[in-house]
């Protein structure tokens, strides 16, 4: 596994455990399907392209929602399609939240 992968799995791993925290039932277990379905990807060497057209996923983007399925364009067909939670979806941590203030894993 390549060292970034190590690095976005942990992210992702203690991101799931903190789950739910102030969320609600459904959200909660929204979140924990996409950080799982996540890990699939980093354990298949697919993480970083989008599910629906096989693009590489901008690196900002999985830099702020690391759990991201799609690249950014597909994101918004589905969120028309009504087949994924928005950006915008409450509960969602920030950029600075997932990663730290610099960019860095805080862990």
């Amino acid at each position: 596994m390549l060292p970034a992968y190590k690095r976005i799995r942990r992210i992702l791993e203690r991101k799931r455990r903190e789950s739910g925290a102030d969320a609600g039932l459904e959200r909660r277990f929204s979140l924990v399907r996409q950080i799982d379905d996540a890990l699939i990807r980093i354990d298949r060497e697919e993480y970083g392209l989008c599910v629906r057209c096989g693009a590489e996923i901008a690196v900002l983007r999985l830099r702020s929602i690391p759990w991201t399925p799609h690249c950014l364009e597909c994101q918004a067909i589905a969120e028309i399609e009504n087949q994924a939670p928005t950006s915008k979806w409450a509960g969602q941590p920030s950029t600075s939240a997932v990663l730290g203030s610099d960019g860095s894993d805080p862990a």
